[in-house]
């Protein structure tokens, strides 16, 4: 017989099909147990009534995948997947301290997969500490290029390595890693486009060119590379295109509050605050206490003159943050601003 090597030794989803042979035969046992069809109906009402709630109760956890690896890791604590999977969704959300303790609480319990290591050093260059975001993930560059190393996780690497490079402004560094991710994604399009903003920070715009139109034939396979589509068409002038993008990489992953966070960067910037003030608001619902989304919120009321709403997102903002933090004193100039 064929002996698969799993995970998981037991899994809710693993009950699916199997539940279905179970209610057959819970149904033959009324119908054989229960002379009485008014007190079968009456059963069946009942039994379908207790699965449904408890249907309902977990399509509850199900909707947000924070809630449901929360919930896998309070029933199986000894398990690392649920933490690593947590620090990756906290990083969506842009709460990063969680991100950070989650992947500590997995290695702390052993983990040595490549995912989660990745996971905390992007955390922390979500939290612009690159430094140490770079020395996590030099200190598994060896593990990365063992045999059997998986083609994904390489990539993965490969990337956010590249991006420690670009925010470090180390621009040839950088094109170095992204192009080692076109040796297996040769046509992704965020791949190609940070190349081609790569060569436009080195102020070789030919190149730079010549990346964001190559970026605009590839293929999406997520919402980052097509938020990093619809950055290359509006680099090379072709909004209407850009905007396109821009929908669809909300549609493919709504909950990314980074995405969001650039999206509404983008609009802002191009001068349609309304547009961005949306993307901040829903980064607001999803991640509740994200004070850049309440900074997104006030610039935005600031660009279209209401003043007292600026103000009010602007506190808000202030208030979610530490006494010593860096970003208090741009928060303090923009409330100056609003003394008009």
């Amino acid at each position: 017989f064929l002996v698969i090597r799993i995970e998981d030794y037991m899994a809710e989803r693993w009950v699916y099909a199997a539940g279905i042979g179970f209610m057959l035969a819970l149904t033959e046992i009324l119908f054989l147990s229960i002379r009485n069809k008014k007190a079968i109906i009456a059963a069946a009402v009942c039994l379908a009534s207790f699965f449904g709630i408890f249907t309902y109760l977990r399509n509850d956890i199900y909707k947000d995948p924070i809630a449901l690896w929360t919930d896998a890791a309070k029933k199986s604590p000894q398990k690392l997947r649920p933490y690593t999977n947590l620090c990756a969704y906290y990083g969506y959300r842009k709460e990063v301290d969680m991100a950070i303790a989650m992947c500590k609480i997995a290695i702390n319990k052993g983990s040595n997969k490549i995912e989660t290591y990745i996971n905390l050093a992007g955390a922390y260059y979500l939290k612009n500490d690159i430094n140490n975001a770079e020395a996590i993930l030099l200190s598994i560059a060896d593990k990365i290029k063992a045999a059997g190393a998986d083609d994904k996780a390489i990539e993965v690497f490969n990337y956010n390595l590249g991006s420690v490079y670009k925010g470090k402004r180390e621009y040839r560094r950088a094109i170095e890693e992204y192009e080692k991710v076109l040796k297996t994604s040769p046509g992704s399009p965020a791949a190609l486009g940070l190349i081609g903003e790569c060569y436009q920070q080195l102020g070789i715009d030919d190149k730079a060119k010549e990346y964001y139109s190559l970026a605009t034939k590839g293929i999406p396979q997520n919402a980052e590379d097509y938020l990093m589509l619809a950055k290359s068409f509006l680099r090379l002038g072709e909004n209407k295109r850009g905007l396109e993008s821009l929908n669809n990489a909300v549609i493919t992953d709504p909950l990314n509050v980074n995405v969001r966070n650039e999206i509404a960067t983008i609009f802002l910037e191009g001068g349609n605050p309304e547009a961005a003030y949306k993307h901040f608001s829903v980064m607001t619902k999803l991640s509740p206490n994200l004070f850049s989304a309440y900074t997104g919120m006030g610039k935005s009321m600031l660009a279209r003159g209401n003043l007292r709403e600026a103000r009010k997102h602007f506190n808000k903002a202030l208030s979610l943050l530490p006494p010593g933090s860096s970003e208090r004193k741009e928060l303090l100039e923009l409330l100056e601003k609003t003394k008009g």
